[in-house]
């Protein structure tokens, strides 16, 4: 399964989002890192804030990110100085966050080390291009931000996982979310915004109001990509009953990732088969099994 993981991330860039706070984003990361690190180099990063031992809104015990020697990754300039890790300053890029300026990091010694990053798509599109062209590391693993996939939409080709906390009191509005999530990732992929007879080119958010002011001799929507849509599942299924949605930029799916609270995980499985989602999911990979090794991902 290592090496099948180390073949999907090399020399890509891989967000990983999620459905909510808390949803187990960043424990999968550290699910992977062990794993990425025989393949060669990568960086990590994330959007917002990550890796902290407290939870900076609700208080909670969060996962803790060990850096090993040999890792690259960015944080701010205060999280490096409070990190018991020791490393190499490889850039210092101009924005300044509430946490300092951001830095590209090199690991000279391990430690713990918690991650911030840029505050849009367009400083986070400058820096991925800077990993690629000035330290010639094409592969990077981004930890995406709390609710969000609209900074997938920040990378041309790239690709995502995403995790979604499974629990009764959520489960039926988590479900539908992968609906929306699953239908748009099926969706063709065009060339250009060109509007012809019965097709309608749209610029930025697309919602209900978007959707309900159609002139009815519309057949089909071109978007930038699927991230600006902002449906629910019955209003994206009554949509796609009569009409057609492209994107201009693709973006894969890899795997939903499901972490499982009081549900049962073949409950979970007869459902995503009534819905026809019919891409990977990894359940709780990170799980220790009774023989104390983690359970092996279906990917």
């Amino acid at each position: 399964m290592d090496d099948k993981i180390n073949e999907q991330f090399r020399d890509k860039v891989t967000f990983i989002s999620g459905s909510s706070k808390n949803a187990g984003k960043t424990t999968f990361l550290n699910y992977l890192l062990p794993r990425l690190r025989e393949g060669g180099n990568f960086a990590f990063l994330t959007i917002g804030i990550d890796g902290e031992r407290k939870d900076h809104i609700w208080g909670t015990d969060k996962p803790q990110i060990e850096t090993l020697v040999g890792d690259y990754l960015l944080t701010s300039e205060y999280l490096m100085n409070k990190s018991d890790a020791l490393f190499e300053v490889l850039q210092v890029f101009p924005w300044k966050t509430v946490l300092g300026k951001l830095l590209f990091l090199k690991t000279r010694r391990s430690g713990f080390i918690e991650l911030a990053g840029p505050e849009n798509n367009e400083q986070l599109g400058q820096i991925i291009e800077y990993i690629r062209t000035d330290c010639r590391i094409e592969s990077m693993l981004i930890d995406g931000a709390v609710n969000r996939v609209t900074q997938i939409a920040s990378i041309k080709n790239s690709k995502f996982y995403y995790v979604s906390s499974l629990q009764p009191s959520n489960y039926k509005s988590s479900l539908n979310k992968l609906r929306v999530i699953w239908e748009l990732s099926r969706q063709e992929r065009v060339d250009s915004m060109i509007e012809g007879e019965g097709v309608y080119c749209h610029r930025g958010a697309f919602t209900k109001k978007n959707m309900i002011g159609l002139d009815d001799s519309c057949r089909s929507v071109i978007l930038d990509d699927f991230t600006k849509v902002f449906l629910e599942y019955s209003e994206l299924q009554k949509f796609l009953e009569s009409r057609k949605m492209s994107f201009i930029n693709t973006i894969k799916l890899v795997a939903f990732v499901f972490i499982l609270y009081d549900i049962d995980k073949n409950n979970v499985l007869e459902d995503l088969n009534e819905m026809a989602i019919n891409c990977p999911f990894i359940f709780n990979p990170y799980e220790l099994s009774e023989g104390g090794i983690y359970d092996k991902a279906i990917l």
